[in-house]
């Protein structure tokens, strides 16, 4: 792990993956991985929660993430992991109305992440 110019932390090996446009649920990988950072930028008019799921697929509605966090009306965020977040089987984000579980909303989010596969 290295510091940028602009002070930003560069992964040494790792992968950086942009949507293409904004979605309600990304499946960024289906093999083990280690987040390092994830940017989401809620584009609708109502509060979103972005959730993360160690799974290879999207799972269904009402299922309880590992983690959640809330995000306001038109606004961006980034969630940095210095050392990683594991994730054993595979790398799922979701925009959802709810925060416990998952109620997948419209494509509403520009999600940009940073990771490694496992070795």
């Amino acid at each position: 792990m290295a510091t940028g110019a602009s002070g930003a932390i560069r992964i040494e090996g790792a992968t950086k993956v942009d949507n293409a446009g904004a979605a309600a649920a990304s499946r960024l990988l289906a093999f083990p991985a280690t987040l390092h950072t994830l940017s989401v930028f809620n584009t609708s008019g109502s509060t979103i929660f972005v959730q993360l799921f160690d799974a290879a697929a999207v799972p269904a509605d009402t299922a309880v993430p590992l983690i959640s966090f809330e995000l306001l009306t038109v606004t961006g965020k980034q969630w940095t992991w210095p050392q990683g977040r594991q994730f054993a089987t595979g790398i799922v984000v979701v925009s959802s109305s709810t925060g416990g579980t998952k109620t997948i909303t419209g494509a509403v989010a520009l999600i940009d992440t940073t990771y490694r596969p496992k070795n």
